[in-house]
């Protein structure tokens, strides 16, 4: 019996891993290929500064924490909530090709990393839930 409860101890603890810190990394090298590729536009139109990235690195821990959150009540609301107010916030950059296809891409690594493992944390909560322990 405590066998099974520490392996899921450590199971819920490398889920949440992989969600939080686990999905910055997986964005971060999805969107690395297009930070500055483009020669038609200004660098500074790119998120280059650290304290940019800072942010975008605290916004998307927010962001996979609520999708995650609120894929284990079913609540699918919330998440075109926060569809909605990433939309909200770039929509005047949204006039700006290339700033706004790297936004959607972040955007949409963001939330599929997000949507993957809180199925997979929603199906291991789960399967606790019917071994009893």
């Amino acid at each position: 019996m405590l066998e099974i409860w520490w392996f899921q101890i450590v199971s819920l603890l490398g889920i949440v891993i992989l969600i939080f810190p686990g999905g910055t990394i997986f964005c971060k090298k999805i969107t690395e290929r297009f930070r500055g590729s483009s020669k038609d536009s200004p660098s500074e139109t790119m998120p280059t500064s650290a304290d940019l990235q800072k942010a975008g690195r605290v916004i998307g821990y927010f962001e996979r924490f609520i999708i995650v959150a609120a894929m284990q009540v079913d609540s699918w609301e919330m998440i075109a909530v926060v569809i909605a107010l990433k939309t909200a916030a770039r929509y005047k950059d949204l006039d700006n090709k290339i700033p706004a296809e790297y936004f959607l891409i972040g955007s949409l690594a963001s939330l599929s990393w997000a949507l993957a493992w809180g199925w997979a944390l929603k199906k291991q909560l789960f399967l606790f839930a019917l071994t009893g322990a």
